[in-house]
């Protein structure tokens, strides 16, 4: 499939799942926005009076290493869930691509393949992470090879090292179009996410008037996780119609 048949194939199984897609992704969206609600509003000192410019900088410091290791943790536990709700979203994914999508669909993740999934998705994000602050190049390199090692870990059921082997080779002679793929999408999943988030705010600020800083922050926060939970599906079933687009390519050859 072509950049635009892929966005567009992703779309129409996002419109026929939808239910289950968002249904998940909200339940997962809902406790990591909570939870930075509760850091945020209860973690960062608002400075009051008048304090001196070395007060105000320790302050700084000393928040900027608590609220590092909050998101870190905030991470990790968005790495597990994610690992859950991702399977079973492109779980769902493949029984409508393969027309069979039951009123209840049963949930077919294992523990294993749950355990897979968060080392891929680990694999992927430190590598992206640790890439880019390197040199930038590396980080986009391991943005495009790696992905695919998560459908194909959870449709064939390879291992953790197998899936990122099966990945490259997906990905292999089609890096461009892979890049450009990734960027489209994630071009259009901000606009709309943030599109959404402000008028789901402004929305909430209408009908109940602007609160003070902790009713705020929760309203911005829920209201931000529904917006995620609107958009990030489609990121996925976007990975996973490239998916099925380059093993098509590749054929027989993808399990060699």
């Amino acid at each position: 499939m072509s950049l635009f048949q892929t966005l567009f194939f992703a779309a129409r199984l996002y419109r026929k799942g939808f239910r289950f897609f968002f249904t998940s992704t909200l339940l997962l969206s809902f406790v990591i926005f909570g939870l930075l609600a509760i850091v945020l509003m209860y973690q960062v000192n608002v400075v009051q009076g008048n304090p001196t410019f070395y007060d105000s900088a320790m302050g700084m410091i000393s928040q900027f290493f608590a609220m590092s290791l909050y998101i870190l943790v905030l991470s990790l536990l968005y790495l597990v869930g994610a690992s859950i709700v991702t399977g079973y979203n492109l779980s769902i994914g493949e029984e409508i691509i393969a027309g069979n999508l039951p009123d209840q669909p049963v949930h077919r993740l294992s523990l294993k393949g749950v355990t897979g999934t968060f080392l891929l998705f680990l694999t992927v994000y430190v590598c992206v992470i640790v890439g880019s602050l390197i040199l930038w190049v590396p980080g986009v390199l391991a943005a495009i090879l790696l992905p695919l090692s998560i459908p194909s870990h959870l449709i064939e059921k390879t291992d953790v090292t197998g899936s990122l082997v099966q990945g490259y080779k997906l990905v292999k002679d089609r890096w461009l179009k892979t890049l450009l793929l990734f960027t489209s999408a994630g071009l259009v999943a901000s606009v709309i996410f943030i599109v959404l988030w402000v008028s789901l705010a402004t929305l909430s600020f209408v009908l109940i008037g602007v609160q003070g800083y902790v009713v705020t922050m929760f309203i911005l926060m829920m209201n931000g996780a529904v917006a995620y939970a609107l958009i990030e599906p489609f990121l996925y079933l976007t990975l996973l119609s490239h998916y099925y687009s380059m093993y098509a390519r590749i054929g027989p050859t993808a399990d060699s």
